[in-house]
């Protein structure tokens, strides 16, 4: 509201991002190795 940027829209616009529905995509237990799983997904080495 302060900048304008304000939105009270009642719907979720898609964000195109699957919300682990992969079936064998391992996402990591835990912060650090989600934090490890992404920055070698970065990386190309994973």
């Amino acid at each position: 509201m302060l900048f304008g940027t304000a939105n009270f829209e009642l719907r979720y616009d898609p964000t195109g991002i699957r919300d682990q529905v992969e079936q064998g995509r391992d996402y990591g237990r835990g912060f650090w190795a989600q934090q490890w799983l992404g920055l070698k997904r970065l990386a190309g080495k994973a």
